[in-house]
């Protein structure tokens, strides 16, 4: 039984440290940038630069009440 017990508390201790949904901004091959939830399958906005790609991103987790994560063009985390 304690083993039972052991593993419940180690999956409730992962799943409580990761966030449900994060939204990123992330550098794209072709130059671009995008913004995409962990979650989605497709990035929800593609734009030309990085700070219209921030903006949006912004605006969107203030909107769903979700962390947003910058990354730099080397793909890094930048901000938080």
């Amino acid at each position: 039984m304690a083993t039972k017990k052991t593993a419940e508390t180690k999956a409730k201790t992962a799943t409580a440290a990761a966030p449900a949904d994060q939204i990123h901004v992330t550098p794209r091959p072709d130059g671009k940038w995008q913004v995409k939830k962990i979650s989605a399958p497709k990035a929800s906005r593609i734009t030309e630069t990085q700070a219209e790609a921030i903006e949006f991103a912004k605006n969107q987790s203030k909107n769903e009440g979700i962390e947003y994560v910058v990354h730099g063009a080397d793909g890094k985390i930048r901000k938080k």
